[in-house]
This record gives C-alpha cells, structure tokens and sequence, in this order.
C-alpha cells in the first residue's frame, strides 16, 4: 500500500512528521473537527501530475490554488505542459487517486516542482493516496527529502 511505503520512507530517513488520519467522508466527525496539529502554522497541499517537455513531473501547490500552465511553462521555461490521463497516472501510481499523489517525486523517478508559497511555510501537509490519510512535516525536512524546484508563477488562488 502507498501510505505504508510513505511511512517507511519517511522513518528511513528519520525525519519528524505526524500522520493525520480523517474519518469517512461526510462523517459528523470530520466536519466538525478541525485538523489536529503540532505546529500552529501549517498549510494543506496537493500534488499536480504534469507532462512537461514530454517528461512526466510533481507539482506541489497549495490546496487552495490553481494550475494556470501558460504561465507555469513560462515559469519554468520549458516547451510545453500537459495534464496527462488518469489512466497514465494509474500506471505509475498504483492505488492512489489522480489529486492524491505523495509528493515525493524521486520515489518514482519524477522532478518534483513547488509553489514558492509553499517554500515559506513552516509546515506543509499533503495527502498520501486519498483524502483520509495525511502527513504534516516541516517543510525544511520536505525539501531535503524532495529537492523541489521553487517555481514562482504558474499558481494561483481558486476564485471564490
């Protein structure tokens, strides 16, 4: 299972982190219960499967955001940046829904790219494989383990 292999990554590399486990979607107790937390600052993120330059990628950006791909190809300066197929991201990413990918890109063989906002949070917390399993680690400890590369444009604030 993904999150296990998470699990065991992140205890190889001894790194601090803490897991956060939801109850069912909709259940009284995920609705009325705030994410528990360590830290006070922290801040929810999801990963991005991008095809750049033909190659597949991570990006890593805020929950709250949007992917605008013009804008991030020029970001990063590279030719072109496609959402592949859920079923492409099935292959290499088993088990895993399609916005619940880890953000560890290396395990796979992936760049791994970051939301600049990101890089200034203490914290950063992502899912592991569906919408009930997550892991808050600092941040300094996520870009160790992921090398990210900082991409300044590309994301933006959903409307509301």
């Amino acid at each position: 299972m993904l999150l296990h292999r998470i699990y065991a990554y992140l205890d190889q590399a001894k790194v601090s982190y803490q897991c956060i486990e939801q109850s069912q979607p909709g259940s009284p107790s995920q609705t009325e219960k705030p994410l528990p937390s360590t830290r006070k600052n922290y801040q929810l993120s999801k990963t991005a499967v991008l095809e750049i330059d033909n190659h597949l990628a991570l990006l890593v950006l805020p929950a709250s955001h949007q992917i605008d791909l013009k804008e991030l190809c020029r970001s990063i300066r590279c030719y072109s940046i496609a959402l592949p197929n859920d079923a492409h991201i099935g292959d290499i990413f088993h088990g895993c829904r399609s916005d619940m990918v880890p953000p560890f890109g290396h395990l796979y063989g992936l760049d791994v790219y970051l939301a600049e906002s990101l890089s200034q949070q203490p914290d950063i917390i992502f899912c592991v494989g569906d919408q009930n399993h997550q892991i808050q680690i600092a941040y300094d400890q996520f870009a160790k383990l992921a090398e990210p590369i900082i991409v300044r444009h590309g994301c933006s604030t959903l409307p509301r």
